[in-house]
């Protein structure tokens, strides 16, 4: 399973929109948790829990809501792939022990993808503590720190690629 987090309710459900097109293609499910479906949504999470391979995406208040009420609708041990957005949201110290729960209870051969609209010796030294070898993407180019990947998204961007 994967397992998507974003920052706030807005980008987890752009996140959504931006899969469901290729899920839909692939045959996988991709779950949508935000503030107030959570009953609604409870089926295809645990559809997701038990079949693997699907996409969870939710906010890391919402993940940490769900851990701690019915833990056992998500299996974090079943998580494959974790994608954290808004890395300079998850230094903050509020935050930050939630990330680091869900990172350590994560499978261990999991991979970790980490998206900020910054690059900060803050984000990068949260990194280096939980993954030797990281890779850390920000989406303009800035002062090169060891691990950050820069990635020009304005290249990428326009009419042209509004077709998905």
């Amino acid at each position: 399973m994967a397992l998507l987090v974003a920052p706030r309710n807005e980008v987890a459900f752009e996140l959504l929109s931006f899969m469901k097109p290729f899920a839909k293609l692939l045959g996988i499910l991709c779950v949508y948790i935000c503030g107030g479906e959570e009953g609604e949504r409870i089926p295809h999470i645990k559809a997701s829990s038990k079949n693997g391979g699907h996409i969870l995406i939710s906010t890391l208040g919402k993940v940490q809501s769900i851990i701690g009420k019915k833990s056992s609708l998500i299996n974090l041990m079943s998580v494959t792939f974790l994608v954290m957005d808004g890395a300079e949201s998850l230094t903050k110290r509020n935050v930050q022990s939630m990330a680091d729960y869900l990172i350590k209870n994560v499978r261990g051969d999991r991979q970790l993808v980490v998206f900020s609209a910054i690059s900060h010796p803050d984000i990068e030294q949260w990194l280096a503590k939980h993954q030797e070898n990281f890779v850390h993407i920000t989406p303009r180019a800035a002062a090169s720190v060891h691990g950050t990947a820069h990635v020009p998204t304005d290249e990428y961007g326009g009419a042209e690629n509004d077709k998905f």
